[in-house]
């Protein structure tokens, strides 16, 4: 989590700069289409976009895992009700869904931190010696798969025209986003290496839960479950109202065809674009492994940090007469 902290600051840094100078819809598109080119542009937004479907995919099994655990339902079934209840919410509005995303995220990092500060006091630092057991190379595979874990700053920059006054609060969201997540990934990632042997935490079948539980005996069970019930929906959530901007803001290039610009008469929202986002997202399940739709996801969201970072040193190299960011990546030419 730290060496992908890195990766995605470094982008979160770039994609600020960008946001700032550009603040339009779009997200990764519409930086790399304005900076590189229409053809780089409509890779990158079409990568994005399926980067986040697949993410979204990821987020709804892992959805419907925490809600069979609640309620008599198996986790593909779940998985698809919660998809076509997350669409309709996004279809009826910003606001709706917005204030959803932010009442979920408060009550996630009241349940993560809390685990966090007191798994540090059961921590048993024999635990992590050794500490790379599976040597350097266990690490670099296992860091491509968690990039799904910080896909969230794309979604800020996608949304970037919907934000008040973004030259301020576009650098403070993408950054600080960055650097929350990754310090939270970091120390829960440690108390559960320091709460288990190396020996026996591959046969755990739920570190976390099973972590909380020793911590907090079942009510930190509980509390645990919840809080990844409402991680996978705000995840979920947040990447269907994104790719859903990206498609909208290709539309507008016709860079897909013109309908999907389409705007609701009484919602005001891409209705088009967020059906079709939902449907795939509902197809993706049927791959049933969320090892292969991380993978997918993460190739796919690499590629476009690597157009994005490449957008930037372009146009303060180019320095077009357009393109005034307040806010500057630091170290760039």
């Amino acid at each position: 989590y730290l060496i992908a902290g890195v990766v995605c600051m470094i982008t979160a840094s770039s994609a600020a700069e960008l946001a700032t100078g550009m603040p339009k819809s779009g997200g990764d598109y519409f930086f790399v289409s304005r900076s590189l080119g229409p053809a780089f542009g409509a890779i990158s937004g079409v990568g994005i976009w399926l980067s986040l479907t697949f993410a979204i995919a990821f987020y709804l099994y892992g959805l419907g895992e925490y809600m069979s655990q609640f309620l008599p339902l198996t986790v593909f079934w779940g998985a698809v009700i919660g998809g076509v209840l997350l669409t309709i919410l996004n279809v009826v509005g910003a606001k709706e869904s917005g204030r959803t995303q932010v009442v979920v995220v408060l009550i996630l990092f009241v349940i993560l931190g809390t685990f966090s500060f007191m798994g540090v006091f059961y921590i048993e630092s024999d635990y992590y010696d050794p500490f790379m057991p599976f040597g350097f190379d266990s690490i670099s595979a296992t860091t491509a798969l968690v990039f799904v874990s910080f896909l969230g700053f794309v979604k800020i920059a996608a949304v970037a025209e919907e934000i008040k006054d973004p030259s301020k609060n576009l650098p403070r969201a993408l950054i600080g986003s960055v650097a929350l997540v990754t310090v939270l990934y970091i120390v829960i990632v440690l108390v559960i290496g320091g709460m288990f042997e190396q020996s026996t935490i591959a046969d755990v079948k739920d570190p976390l839960t099973t972590a909380a539980r020793k911590i907090l005996g079942n009510p930190g069970a509980v509390a645990i479950i919840v809080a990844g019930l409402l991680a996978t929906l705000s995840s979920a959530n947040a990447s269907i109202m994104a790719s859903s901007r990206i498609n909208l803001a290709m539309a507008r290039d016709r860079m897909v065809p013109n309908w999907l610009s389409a705007i609701h008469d009484k919602l005001l929202t891409p209705y088009r674009a967020i059906v079709l986002t939902g449907v795939l997202a509902l197809l993706f399940l049927l791959l049933d492994s969320l090892e292969n739709l991380a993978k997918i996801a993460s190739v796919l969201q690499l590629y476009s940090y690597a157009a994005l970072n490449i957008g930037c040193i372009v146009l303060r190299v180019s320095k077009p007469d357009w393109y005034k960011p307040t806010y500057r990546t630091p170290g760039s030419p």
